[in-house]
């Protein structure tokens, strides 16, 4: 796994337990915020995990302009959903999201698009009321989803 990756990874995995012990001890509405803060952590390290595979692919492929280039446009990328996966994915090799969906189970798909959706309703002001244990088990998709992803494009 790229160091970046891991590194980002093992800081929300080990800020978990932290927000689970705070919110256990705390009113809803702060369960809440501990929630809206690991979703936010979540599809940041989505969106860093893509950007670094992807800029990782073009240092290992592509000249440095081709790279450069790349990795201006990957710079861009947020709110990411399966769709908008798929089609970038796919822009590199017509065929890796038939492989990357080949080897994730139907949770860790859903993961993506369901920590994006409630990130979505998070950055424009809406309530959401998933708690801490369903906003780890997303996180725990969208790292198989993110092991799979970096098997296929980084072989």
């Amino acid at each position: 796994m790229i160091l970046r990756i891991r590194s980002e990874k093992d800081q929300i995995v080990n800020l978990y337990p932290k927000l689970k012990k705070a919110a256990d001890e705390t009113d809803l509405g702060l369960q809440t915020v501990y929630a809206n803060h690991l979703v936010l952590k979540a599809t940041g390290f989505l969106e860093n995990s893509v950007r670094a595979i992807l800029q990782e692919y073009c240092n290992r492929h592509a000249n440095e302009q081709i790279g450069k280039f790349v990795a201006h446009k990957v710079s861009r990328l947020n709110s990411l959903s399966t769709g908008k996966l798929e089609t970038l994915f796919n822009s590199f090799e017509p065929t890796n999201w038939a492989k990357i969906s080949d080897l994730c189970t139907d949770e860790d798909i859903s993961s993506v698009d369901s920590i994006k959706t409630i990130r979505d309703d998070i950055a424009h002001g809406k309530t959401n009321g998933t708690g801490l244990l369903t906003v780890n088990r997303y996180f725990t998709g969208i790292c198989n989803f993110v092991g799979h992803v970096e098997k296929i494009i980084l072989p």
